[in-house]
């Protein structure tokens, strides 16, 4: 997984043809795979206040607009589910 900025936007992208592509929309790189700390598998999002929730999220790339705290849930164990 590769994470870029540009901004105060932070995406997380899986594969090298979608951090191309951010890096020509004019991200910057800021960590490589190497770089990537590992997650904790036992991450309980049920546990986390819809605040902590909304910071994951966007920091996994997903869209917090108008998103319930359900909504976030399903969302990130997709996205961890898909990896």
């Amino acid at each position: 997984m590769f994470k870029l900025q540009n901004d105060n936007v932070i995406k997380i992208v899986d594969s090298s043809l979608k951090r191309d592509k951010l890096l020509n929309m004019g991200f910057a790189l800021v960590q490589t795979p190497v770089d990537l700390p590992e997650e904790e598998n036992d991450v309980s999002y049920e546990e986390m206040d819809f605040f902590e929730l909304q910071k994951v999220a966007k920091e996994a790339g997903i869209s917090v607009y108008r998103q319930k705290k359900e909504d976030l849930i399903k969302a990130l164990k997709g996205l961890k589910a898909g990896e």
